[in-house]
């Protein structure tokens, strides 16, 4: 299996990582300008990041406060129907809590169903983007909102 995995603790309660990964306040504080869709199983999510880049996710699965997935196309390239759902990966987030705080787990997988002539970017562009906006996640969660 070709996967990315990542896995934080990070200093802050599993309500308010739950909150930064499944409304759309919370995704556009670290993740792109905006999302629009519902975070339930089986809605059609669109990605907006600046002016450039639209990309599409299928949610497929939601525990409250532990389990948020979805499908979508790996790469910058991610329009819904470009190429086929067979080709989609899934993006994964698992919380537990932590001493600490929470562990927050992201697992994207699936690379082994993209072509070969693809794979390689995919899962490169893919890693880093994941560098950089769990980054994002992480100091967004950990940031404290004071009145």
């Amino acid at each position: 299996m070709i996967e990315i995995r990542v896995e934080r603790i990070v200093s802050a309660s599993r309500s308010k990582v739950w909150q930064a990964i499944t409304t759309a306040d919370g995704w556009a504080a670290w993740f792109g300008d905006k999302i629009i869709g519902d975070f339930i199983v089986g809605e059609l999510q669109t990605l907006v990041f600046g002016e450039d880049t639209i990309c599409y996710a299928i949610v497929t699965e939601v525990v409250d406060q532990r389990i948020f997935a979805y499908r979508w196309h790996p790469g910058e390239d991610c329009k819904i129907d470009k190429y086929p759902e067979e080709e989609m990966t899934t993006v994964r987030f698992e919380l537990e809590d932590h001493p600490r705080g929470t562990k927050i787990t992201l697992t994207e997988s699936g690379f082994e169903c993209v072509p070969e002539s693809r794979r390689d970017w995919c899962l490169g562009q893919n890693t880093e983007g994941w560098n950089d906006e769990l980054t994002k996640l992480f100091a967004y969660v950990e940031t404290e909102v004071t009145a």
